[in-house]
């Protein structure tokens, strides 16, 4: 069973009043366990679960919309070529 993990972020659901500006998510108990192995004795420089996934996360995103940006701009140009 996963557990649940609090991420900063922006979700695309309406934000309530008064809400802190996070979202929840769940990730598979093998994940977290390598997580925690890697991030244990603290040489990483993370000082917890979240700062890591969080930092994980960013960089695959930026990963993907630089990519994304690429194919976009391939794509323009075959249009237009």
């Amino acid at each position: 069973m996963p557990i649940r993990v609090g991420l900063e972020g922006k979700n695309m659901l309406k934000k309530q009043e008064g809400k802190k500006d996070y979202q929840g998510i769940s990730l598979p108990f093998d994940l977290i366990n390598r997580i925690d192995l890697l991030i244990s004795d603290g040489t990483l420089g993370y000082n917890s679960r979240t700062e890591f996934i969080k930092e994980a996360v960013r960089i695959r995103l930026d990963d993907l919309e630089e990519k994304n940006n690429v194919l976009q701009k391939l794509k323009k140009e075959l249009m237009e070529g």
